[in-house]
């Protein structure tokens, strides 16, 4: 089996996760990768169109760079849930666009090479904890 994803050759970093595509949604499998310009998001959950052993994923949302305000890496405590995971948590330029990506601890390192891409683009990085504990959603 090969992966295939739509303009792979301009990506930085990329991180797999999950990510809610369309409002009132699951969240699901997803990748996320930066470029020179851009956020591409892919469903990770299943590919686009399969040919032969290529498994072929598009682009489902593209965010351009420039309506990032920062970028806030988010260590997530008081929830059994989520223990394994910490999100990346994107202020947007229009106040209510959020973005917010999930990725699993052990992906830390994705994680880390990725938001050093970010902050190589100019985008403003912090980390933080965020509790979210079920009282409090």
């Amino acid at each position: 089996m090969k992966i295939s994803l739509d303009e792979y050759d301009k990506v930085r970093a990329i991180v797999p996760g999950l990510f809610q595509f369309n409002e009132n949604e699951m969240f699901s499998q997803a990748a996320l990768a930066v470029t020179d310009d851009c956020l591409y998001f892919y469903d990770d959950n299943a590919p686009t169109q399969i040919m032969g052993e290529v498994y072929h994923y598009i682009i489902k949302k593209r965010v351009s760079l420039d309506d990032i305000v920062m970028v806030l890496n988010e260590k997530i405590t008081n929830n059994r849930q989520l223990k394994n995971m910490a999100r990346l948590n994107f202020v947007m330029e229009d106040e209510e666009d959020e973005l917010i990506f999930y990725y699993y601890l052990s992906d830390k390192g994705d994680a880390d090479r990725f938001i050093k891409e970010l902050a190589g683009c100019g985008i403003k990085t912090k980390k933080r904890s965020v509790d979210l504990s079920a009282d409090k959603l």
